[in-house]
This record gives structure tokens, C-alpha cells and sequence, in this order.
């Protein structure tokens, strides 16, 4: 009875080994199929200028100050120039976004394994490793691809749009092309919309708030949202301080900052978080 025992158990270990490695090949066939399609399918990455983007038509006055602006689109998008855009509001994006930015070739190998060691002890997606560059690719050239496909081409691309473009190139392109929320693309139309002043007048409580916006655009609303609106706010504040781009004395008054929104009637308001 006890070597029938033994018998049966071996069986069931070499069947589930067996099935074990199925499940494997198959997984790497799967694997080896999107990288043949999207070697296959893999766009030439040009150089690309902000200006290509679907903008709004700004009215203005005669005296050049502006009266509204109308969507082109279904989301507001105002282009500007990256020397139009607050260092601070820079340096916050980067630092949300992806804090090695500046020094990578496009791909963020310890930012991957971070965000796949958190989604592992979080047992689900947690955390996106895709860099600034990655997302401007899915956002561009790669929009609308599938997304394993998109993935993979994404990885592909990379380092090939980067010799392509500049850094500096990167990021305003990014800026403007990146989703704020409440129907608002880019840095411009969402200031505009959220704070009634420009990108390079705000603040720095106002720059990590909108900075980590990019992050879920769907649910960073500050009228619907604002508890976790502020604590992402904080997370890009704490980033910051890591990156060197502010100090832990000018993250702590951030901090604790009020923040004044323009409703969307362009009426200032006094509602603060």
C-alpha cells in the first residue's frame, strides 16, 4: 500500500511538471509571436514637434489677453514651448513620472523591476515601469495599438526615439501630449482649467498636484477626489525631495500650502485642499 502510495504521488508530481512545462512553451511561443509582430509592424520613429499636436483656437482680446479657448477636439489641449513651462512643473512631472529620466536611454531597468517587485507584494497592477519616453511612444506614434503588441513595441522603440529627439524634445512633448483630467491634455489647458493662471506661474503645492494627476487622469479630480488627489500630491512632493530637484524645507511648505481653484464658469473660487 505505502509503494502504491509512492507510486501515485509520483505520478501526479510528474504530471503537474509535465503541464508546468506546456504552460512555459507555450507562454514563450505566445511571447516570440507579439515580438515577430511587432518587430513586423514596428513604425520609423521621426522627429515630432509639439506643434503637430490637436490644440485648441484661443480668442483673445485686442490687447492679447485671453477670452477663451475652444476644443478642437474632445479634450482641451493649449501647445507651449517647454521655456513657457515652470521649472518647478518640470521637475515634478519627472519626478512622478520617471526621476531617472534625464540619465536612461529610454528604458528604466531598476524602474521596471521596482514596479514589478510592488505589483508582486500587491498580488495585482500596482505600479507602471513605462518611462517618460515609453508613454509618450503609446501616446504618439504607437496610439491605439493593442497593448501586449504596444508593449513590446514600445521597448523596441525606445532607445531609437531618443536618438531621434533630445531630452529637452521628450519632455515638452510630453507635457503637452499627457492626460490631466477633467478633459484637459497637456500642461497648458489643465493649469488653465484647474488654477486660472499659466504653466509658468505655479506654484510648487501646484505642480506636484497636477504633476500627479498623469498618474490615474480619470480619478484626479480635486472636486471629486481630494483626499487622494492631495496624497498623490504628496508622493511626487516625497519624489522630488529623492531626485534633488526641491528641498525637504520647500516640500514641507508644499505641503501644507492652500491651493485656490478656478471653477469652470472661470469664476475664482475659494474652495481649497
Amino acid at each position: 500500500m505505502v509503494r502504491k502510495g509512492l507510486r501515485a504521488g509520483g505520478a501526479v508530481v510528474l504530471v503537474g511538471v509535465a503541464l508546468m512545462a506546456v504552460v512555459v512553451m507555450v507562454a514563450l511561443g505566445f511571447a516570440a509571436a507579439i515580438g515577430r509582430r511587432a518587430v513586423e509592424e514596428l513604425p520609423t520613429p521621426t522627429a515630432m514637434h509639439a506643434s503637430d499636436l490637436v490644440q485648441d483656437t484661443v480668442i483673445v482680446d485686442r490687447m492679447g489677453r485671453r477670452i477663451v479657448a475652444l476644443a478642437n477636439g474632445i479634450e482641451h489641449r493649449e501647445v507651449v514651448s517647454l521655456d513657457r513651462i515652470s521649472p518647478v512643473l518640470r521637475d515634478a512631472i519627472v519626478a512622478s513620472e520617471d526621476i531617472r529620466f534625464w540619465s536612461h536611454r529610454g528604458l528604466d531597468a531598476r524602474g521596471i523591476a521596482r514596479a514589478l517587485f510592488t505589483d508582486l507584494q500587491h498580488r495585482g497592477r500596482m505600479q507602471g515601469g513605462s518611462t517618460i519616453t515609453q508613454q509618450l511612444l503609446k501616446l504618439t506614434l504607437l496610439h491605439g495599438r493593442p497593448s501586449l503588441l504596444r508593449k513590446a513595441e514600445e521597448a523596441l522603440l525606445a532607445s531609437r526615439f531618443e536618438s531621434v529627439l533630445t531630452k529637452e524634445q521628450l519632455l515638452e512633448l510630453y507635457a503637452n501630449a499627457a492626460a490631466f483630467g477633467d478633459g484637459n491634455s497637456g500642461v497648458e489647458a489643465a493649469v488653465q482649467d484647474m488654477f486660472g493662471t499659466s504653466a509658468a506661474r505655479v506654484t510648487t503645492a501646484e505642480a506636484a498636484l497636477l504633476a500627479g494627476a498623469i498618474h490615474a487622469p480619470a480619478r484626479s479630480s480635486p472636486f471629486c477626489r481630494a483626499t487622494s488627489v492631495r496624497k498623490r500630491q504628496q508622493h511626487t512632493l516625497d519624489r522630488m525631495v529623492v531626485a534633488g530637484f526641491v528641498s525637504r524645507d520647500a516640500a514641507d511648505a508644499a505641503r501644507t500650502a492652500p491651493i485656490s481653484f478656478r471653477l469652470a464658469d472661470d469664476r475664482p473660487s475659494n474652495d481649497v485642499v
